[in-house]
């Protein structure tokens, strides 16, 4: 039926741009030289044809199996019939089809990115609690009176351990602690699929941080005796 209803301006189109002195031989753009006669290299049809391809895959596919036949035909003989029209009639389908797959993709496409944006969001929260649940569990097997906070930025997720027992928790030279950050990334990375989520970093008392500052302490003082030896006169340190 909204064919039936745009035959008539379409007629008159057709009409206007066969008889109008105006558009005879008057450039377009590129290409076209003149919007009266046919598109010289075809790339009018054959787009209008590919738009109006993709427009059909947008619906659902009827179940009928001649419907749909129907609809895969429609664009190769609609190409075929737009070659010999004038390209000013072409130009008008192409944008008809371009207006109509950008009003059909874009709310859909904006729909899809608010539904991902909202998955990605709970899970975010999601995967905050139950990395601060899995290890106030270990921590509790392990008898280890603590609190834990937990906190979250774009890139990681970050556990701190506080009381008065976080050397249990730290162990010689942090070994303890990186057993439980291994341990709980495990647990949690299992839950929600191998290689999803955040990196979970598990600190206690700020103890990571104070022990890169006096990792960097001492390779500047190993440094800065190496400089002193060498301008000794001595030989390399061993």
């Amino acid at each position: 039926m909204p064919i039936l209803l745009q035959m008539p301006i379409y007629i008159a189109l057709y009409s206007m741009l066969n008889n109008s002195v105006e558009l005879y031989r008057s450039p377009f753009v590129g290409w076209i030289r003149d919007l009266t006669a046919a598109d010289p290299y075809f790339v009018l049809p054959v787009l209008t044809g590919i738009l109006m391809f993709v427009q059909q895959r947008t619906q659902p596919v009827p179940p009928d199996p001649q419907q749909k036949m129907m609809m895969y035909l429609t664009p190769v003989m609609f190409t075929a019939f737009s070659i010999f029209l004038p390209a000013g009639f072409d130009d008008l389908y192409f944008d008809q089809y371009g207006a109509h797959l950008l009003a059909a993709v874009a709310p859909e496409s904006r729909r899809q990115a608010r539904a991902t944006e909202g998955r990605d969001h709970q899970a975010g929260e999601g995967m905050m609690e139950d990395a601060a649940n899995v290890l106030k569990t270990i921590l509790s097997k392990m008898g280890v009176d603590h609190e834990v906070v937990a906190s979250e930025t774009d890139e990681r997720i970050t556990l701190e351990v506080t009381g008065p027992e976080t050397g249990l928790v730290i162990g010689k030279k942090g070994q303890t602690l990186d057993s439980l950050q291994y341990m709980v990334n495990k647990i949690v990375s299992k839950k929600l699929g191998e290689g999803e989520g955040k990196p979970i970093t598990v600190d206690a008392e700020g103890y990571r941080s104070r022990r890169a500052e006096a990792l960097v302490e001492a390779g500047a003082q190993a440094g800065g005796e190496g400089q002193a030896h060498r301008a000794a006169g001595g030989g390399p340190i061993r």
